[in-house]
């Protein structure tokens, strides 16, 4: 903003002694509209800076809020990433326990039709490492049983 010059005061007029009582009356309306145009360019100048100010705080908040605002759009774009990263998780998991039910299906047919796979071969789904495992089924006649 640009600063407000101010032009120097007029040097003090020492008024010549009035000629008429007109003249001593526009004399004095003259002195009271200077102090009213002193008194309007004070006002006028306070008023100029409190918007300076008001302003100043407005663009800081306006700021603040655009920061907040891109710190939430970059939370929200992170979280978009790991629902889609889980989303694609949870595809493979669900492909891997179709696999597996399929496997189990196979394991519990009558011998005669059982082929024996091992899991997931040839079904063109890979394993998650990141998938615990828990128990291995197996037909009931490969294990002996211990009396």
């Amino acid at each position: 903003m640009q600063a407000l010059v101010r032009a120097p005061a007029p040097a003090p007029s020492v008024p010549a002694p009035p000629e008429s009582p007109r003249q001593a009356d526009e004399e004095r309306n003259r002195e009271r509209n200077r102090g009213y145009a002193r008194a309007y360019r004070e006002r006028k100048r306070l008023k100029l800076q409190t918007l300076e100010n008001c302003r100043q705080e407005l663009l800081k908040e306006n700021a603040r809020l655009l920061e907040e605002a891109q710190a939430r759009d970059r939370k929200e774009a992170a979280l978009s990433a790991e629902r889609d990263a889980a989303r694609d998780r949870l595809a493979r998991v669900e492909a891997e326990n179709r696999a597996l039910r399929a496997w189990i299906h196979q394991l519990n047919a009558p011998p005669a039709q059982m082929a024996l796979k091992q899991p997931m071969m040839g079904m063109g789904v890979a394993l998650d490492p990141q998938v615990p495992r828990r128990a291995v089924l197996v037909p009931r006649d490969a294990v002996p049983v211990s009396e």
